[in-house]
C-alpha cells in the first residue's frame, strides 16, 4: 500500500492550546470521530500515540482482498481519520508498543479467520510502508494470545502472561523487547499466572498488571500485581484491588497522573461500560464515568490532547466502529503571590498563571470570600472574577486585602499563594515648601532638568569657537552650586535628559575629522553620577542618537540612521553598553522612546501619514502595546515611574495631559476644564508634572495628584523675586515624603533662565535614607525647610543614640525630641565636620537648607543594629530658640 498523507502536527497543537479558561464540566465519555467504515466493526486494535497522532494499529476489518491484511488508522485531534499502511493479516489480538528508537513494534496474535492458522510474528511497522523488517520473535514459551502488553519509561516493550483465559492453563511468562540490543529479554515470571489482564505503567515507572484470569481460569480477578523495572522484582498488595474482577479491560495512565481501567468483561462474561480510576498516591479506586457503549478487545491510548481514546472493540453485538474520548486533564496548578500596590483611583490588576488541563472553573477570592463581577469594596468594580486576571476598576483603600485564585478542573482543585493588595494614595504635598535657585553657567542662563537626591542636572550654553554657543550638560549640588560641566574634553557640547539611580543620561557632540576640519554628530551618552565618568552609548552604524531616561539599569532613547532620516527609531539599551534593541515595529514608520519603568519602555510610534500613538514596549519591537486613546490622532508618553505613565493626547486639535496605569484602558484625563491645552512630562510616586495653558494666564507648570482637579500651580509659589514665568521638567518623590520639582524660572531683570527646584516636605526636617551600612558607609541627606519668612534663620542639627523620649526641654513649650547622651555632645562638637556636613548654618533666602550625615565605611561590625536619631533646632530673632523638628531615624546596618 502506498504512503498516506498525515495531517500536520500543528493541527493537534492548535487544538490542545486553543481551549479558553472557562467553566469545567464533570468527566464524561464523549463521542469521538468514528472510524471511516461504518459497516464493519473495528476489532482488537492496538491503541498508540506517536508524534501527536492517535493510532489504531492492527485488527479488523480485514483488507486487501484475499490477503486479509489488518487495518491501521491515524487521527490527529481536530482532524479526520486517515488510513495507514496495512499490517500482515489476518493476525488479530496482537500486542505492540513504541520502542526506544521511536519505532512501532507489533508481535504475537493469531489468525483471525483460520483457527489452525499461523501465529503472528514480531516486526517493525511503519505507518507509510507497513512491515519494515523483522525483529526476533518472543520465545516459544510466550503465549500467542491473552498476554498483556505495555512500554516502560526506557522504551522497553513487555509481553506479560497470556493463555486460554477462562479455561485455565494460563502463563506466568514475562518477556520484554529491548531495541538497542534487538533482543527479547526474559523477565522474572509473574507471581501468579494471568491471561486477559490489563497492563499499564504508572507515573513512577512501576508496571501494574490488573485483573485477568488466574492460573486455572474461572472468574476474572480484581487483584493487582506490580513489577518494578528498576529491580525486576514482582510484588502484590501494593495497591487496593479493583472493586470488580475484570478481563479484557484496557488500562492507561491519564494526563492527570491517575490510572484508568476501562471496559472489559466481569463475572459471567458481562460486558462492562464502567471506568475505574486509581489515584496512586491515595491508593483508592473511584468510579469514573461510564462508556456510552460497553466494550472489550478495544484499543486505549492517551492522545496529545490529554484525552483517552477508546477505539472500536467488541460490544456483544458483532463489534463497534465507534470511538469515545475521556478528558483526563492534569490537575490545576496556580502560580501567584506577591504584593500589588495600585494607586487609589486607578485600576488594579491581579494576575495568576494556571497550569494543567483546561477547561478550568476559576474564581477569585478576597479574604476567603468568593468574588463576582460587579461592585468592589473600594467603590470601583471587579472585572474578570472568573478568569486568571482579576481587574479592579477604580481601586479604593477598602480593596486592601488578601486575594487568591481557586482553579478547578476534572482532576482537582488548587489555589495559588495569596496576592496581597495594598493600595497607596498619591502623597499630599508637604506644608513645608521652599524654592532653591541655582547658579548659571553664563549670561545666557541655564535650566534645571532633573534631580536624584542632592544631585541636580540641567542645561546651559557656552561659547565653542569657532562654533557658535553650544549646549552644555551641567551638574549642581543641593546648595545650588554649579559643580561640573559634563561635556567631554574632546567635544564642544552635550545635553542631559535625566539622572536616576546613579546614572546621568543624555547626549554629546561626538567629534570626527574631515578634510574641512572637525565635525560633530549627536551621540547617545551616559555619565556615572558619582565620578561623572562619560560613557559612549551610540551603537555602531547609527549617526545620531540620545538617551531620554534610565532606571539605573536599562536606558531608552531615540536613534537616527543618518541626517537624512525623516523618522527616528526608539531604542532600548538593556545594560550599560552600546548593545540595544530597536523598538519600531516593522509596520510603523518610526518611533521614539522617552521613559522606562518596571520592565516596560514608553514613548510613541509613527503609524504613518501623520498618525502618532503613545506606546508601551516590554523589551522588543514585537511586544508593543498601543496606548493611544480612541479619537486621538496624536498621543505620546513622556515620562513613567512607579507604575504610572504620563504624556498627552490630542482631541479635536487640543492637547490633553494624560495619565496611564496598568494598561491602555487604565487612563485618566488630567486636562482642566478651563484650559486651552495641557501636557504631562514626568511622574513619580503618584505625583504627575506638566504644564497647563489657560487663556489670560498663559503657560503654568503644575503638579497633579491623579485627577484634573487636584493640582498645584508651581508658578503661584514664586511669591518673591523677578520671575516672569517658570517651567518644570522633573519630579522626584522620596520615601521620606520630600517632593522635589526641578525646572527653571525666567528672570525678567537679567533676561535669562535660572535653574529652580521646588521642594515640599511633610516635616521641617526629613532624612533619606533611614539606614546605612557600617561596612560600606554612605550618606543620609537632611532636608530642612521652614519657608521664606525664615530666610537667614540659624539652625543646628543634633543627635542621640538613646532614643527620643522624654526629650530635652529647651525653652517654654519647646522640647527637643532627643535623649541627650555622649552622641549628642559629639554631634554638637563636630558640627560641619567630616561626618556632620552642614549641620550648623542658616536657612537660604527661600527658607531651606541641606545637610548630611556622612558615615565612613569600615566601622566595627559591633555597631550594626545601633539606632540613632537626629533633630534640628531653629533659632529666631536674637538667637532665641524658635522651634524644633521631629526626630529622624538612622539605623546602622551590617
Amino acid at each position: 500500500m502506498g504512503a498516506r498523507q498525515r495531517p500536520p502536527l500543528a493541527t493537534a497543537l492548535a487544538v490542545l492550546l486553543a481551549g479558553p479558561l472557562v467553566a469545567a464540566n464533570a468527566q464524561t465519555w464523549d463521542s469521538g470521530l468514528a472510524f471511516p467504515d461504518a459497516t464493519q466493526p473495528r476489532l482488537a486494535p492496538i491503541g498508540l500515540t506517536l508524534g501527536g497522532e492517535v493510532l489504531a494499529v492492527g485488527g479488523s476489518p480485514y483488507l486487501n482482498g484475499g490477503d486479509s491484511d489488518c487495518s491501521s488508522h491515524g487521527l490527529i485531534p481536530g482532524g479526520a481519520w486517515v488510513e495507514h499502511a496495512w499490517l500482515e493479516g489476518p493476525i488479530i489480538d496482537q500486542g505492540g508498543g513504541i520502542d526506544a528508537l521511536g519505532r512501532i513494534i507489533v508481535f504475537g496474535g493469531k489468525d483471525g479467520i483460520d483457527p489452525e492458522g499461523d501465529e503472528g510474528g514480531a516486526y517493525v511497522y511503519d505507518l507509510d510502508q507497513g512491515k519494515q523488517g523483522n525483529v526476533p520473535d518472543r520465545s516459544s514459551l510466550a503465549p500467542a494470545t491473552g498476554f498483556a502488553w505495555c512500554t516502560d519509561h526506557q522504551g522497553r516493550i513487555y509481553s506479560i502472561g497470556g493463555g486460554p483465559g477462562s479455561q485455565g492453563g494460563n502463563s506466568t511468562r514475562v518477556e520484554r523487547y529491548d531495541a538497542p540490543t534487538n533482543t527479547w529479554q526474559v523477565v522474572p515470571p509473574l507471581p501468579s499466572a494471568r491471561s486477559g489482564a490489563a497492563a499499564v505503567v504508572a507515573g513512577d515507572g512501576r508496571i501494574l498488571v490488573i485483573g485477568g484470569f488466574g492460573p486455572s481460569g474461572g472468574q476474572p480477578l480484581a487483584s493487582i500485581l506490580v513489577l518494578d523495572p528498576a529491580t525486576d522484582l514482582w510484588t502484590s498488595g501494593d495497591f487496593t484491588d479493583l472493586p470488580v474482577g475484570l478481563s479484557g479491560a484496557r488500562a492507561a495512565l491519564g494526563a492527570d497522573g491517575r490510572i484508568y481501567v476501562v471496559g472489559g468483561r466481569s463475572a459471567g462474561f458481562l460486558i462492562e461500560a464502567r471506568t475505574w480510576v486509581l489515584d496512586p498516591a491515595a491508593n483508592a479506586w473511584v468510579a469514573g464515568p461510564d462508556l456510552q457503549i460497553g466494550r472489550y478487545r478495544f484499543g486505549l491510548t492517551l492522545g496529545p490532547d490529554q484525552r483517552l481514546y477508546a477505539l472500536g472493540g467488541s460490544d456483544g453485538n458483532g463489534g463497534t466502529h465507534t470511538v469515545e474520548t475521556l478528558y483526563t486533564p492534569t490537575c490545576p496548578s496556580v502560580v501567584s503571590g506577591g504584593v500589588a500596590t495600585p494607586w487609589v483611583g486607578m485600576d488594579g490588576l491581579l494576575e495568576a498563571f494556571v497550569a494543567g488541563g483546561p477547561p478550568f472553573d476559576l474564581r477569585w477570592e478576597k479574604d476567603g470570600q468568593p468574588l463576582f463581577d460587579g461592585p468592589a469594596a473600594g467603590g470601583g468594580s471587579y472585572v474578570g472574577a472568573d478568569t486568571s486576571n482579576l481587574r479592579i476598576d477604580g481601586v479604593g483603600l477598602a480593596d486592601a486585602g488578601s486575594y487568591r485564585l481557586v482553579a478547578t478542573n476534572g482532576c482537582g482543585t488548587d489555589s495559588g499563594d495569596p496576592v496581597v493588595l495594598a493600595p497607596h494614595e498619591s502623597p499630599a504635598l508637604g506644608p513645608y515648601a521652599t524654592i532653591q535657585s541655582f547658579g548659571v553657567l553664563s549670561s545666557a542662563g541655564s535650566t534645571g532638568v532633573a534631580s536624584d537626591g542632592p544631585l541636580v542636572v540641567g542645561q546651559g550654553s557656552a561659547p565653542a569657537p569657532p562654533n557658535p554657543d553650544q549646549p552644555q550638560a551641567l551638574v549642581w549640588n543641593a546648595e545650588g552650586q554649579l559643580v561640573a560641566n559634563l561635556t567631554p574634553s574632546n567635544s564642544v557640547g552635550s545635553g542631559v535628559a535625566d539622572v536616576e539611580q546613579g546614572s546621568i543620561v543624555g547626549w554629546w557632540w561626538w567629534p570626527y575629522t574631515t578634510t574641512q576640519g572637525t565635525g560633530y554628530y549627536q551621540h547617545a551618552a551616559r555619565w556615572d553620577a558619582d565620578t561623572l565618568q562619560h560613557h559612549e552609548m551610540q551603537p555602531s552604524g547609527w549617526e545620531i542618537g540620545s538617551i531620554s531616561d534610565t532606571d539605573g539599569t536599562g536606558y531608552v532613547g531615540t536613534l537616527r540612521f543618518d541626517e537624512s532620516s525623516t523618522n527616528g527609531d526608539g531604542a532600548y539599551w538593556p545594560g550599560g553598553s552600546t548593545s540595544f534593541v530597536k523598538l519600531t515595529p516593522p509596520e510603523f514608520w518610526g518611533s521614539g522612546a522617552s521613559a522606562i519603568d518596571g520592565g516596560h519602555q514608553y514613548g510613541s510610534a509613527h503609524l504613518g501619514f501623520g498618525v502618532v500613538h503613545a506606546m508601551r514596549w516590554s523589551g522588543s519591537a514585537a511586544s508593543y502595546e498601543d496606548f493611544g486613546p480612541e479619537g486621538a490622532g496624536y498621543s505620546a508618553i513622556n515620562g513613567a515611574r512607579d507604575g504610572q505613565a504620563v504624556g498627552q493626547a490630542r482631541f479635536s486639535g487640543v492637547d490633553h495631559a494624560q495619565l496611564w496605569g496598568v494598561d491602555a484602558d487604565d487612563r485618566v484625563d488630567l486636562h482642566p476644564a478651563s484650559a486651552t491645552s495641557s501636557s504631562a512630562s514626568d511622574c513619580d510616586g503618584g505625583i504627575q508634572l506638566g504644564v497647563v495653558v489657560t487663556t489670560g494666564v498663559g503657560s503654568r507648570p503644575v503638579l497633579w495628584r491623579g485627577t484634573a482637579e487636584d493640582r498645584v500651580d508651581l508658578y503661584d509659589l514664586l511669591t518673591s523675586g523677578p520671575w516672569e514665568s517658570a517651567q518644570a521638567n522633573d519630579v522626584e518623590v522620596a520615601d521620606c515624603g520630600l517632593v522635589a520639582v526641578t525646572g527653571s524660572g525666567y528672570d525678567s531683570d537679567s533676561g535669562t533662565y535660572t535653574p529652580l527646584q521646588w521642594r515640599f516636605q511633610p516635616r521641617s526636617m526629613v532624612a533619606e535614607p533611614t539606614e546605612l551600612s557600617v561596612a560600606t558607609g554612605g550618606t543620609q541627606d537632611l532636608w530642612l525647610a521652614l519657608g521664606s519668612e525664615y530666610a537667614g534663620s540659624p539652625y543646628l542639627v543634633l543627635g542621640s543614640s538613646s532614643g527620643t523620649s522624654p526629650g530635652l526641654p529647651l525653652a517654654a513649650g519647646v522640647v527637643l525630641p532627643l535623649v541627650p547622651d555622649g552622641y549628642t555632645t559629639w554631634t554638637l562638637g563636630q558640627a560641619n565636620g567630616a561626618v556632620f556636613d552642614d549641620t550648623l548654618g542658616t536657612l537660604s533666602s527661600f527658607g531651606g537648607a541641606h545637610g548630611a550625615i556622612v558615615l565612613p565605611g569600615g566601622l566595627p561590625p559591633t555597631l550594626a543594629g545601633t539606632s540613632l536619631h537626629h533633630a534640628a533646632i531653629f533659632f529666631g530673632a536674637g538667637g532665641a530658640i524658635d522651634q524644633v523638628s521631629e526626630a529622624e531615624p538612622l539605623v546602622l546596618g551590617p
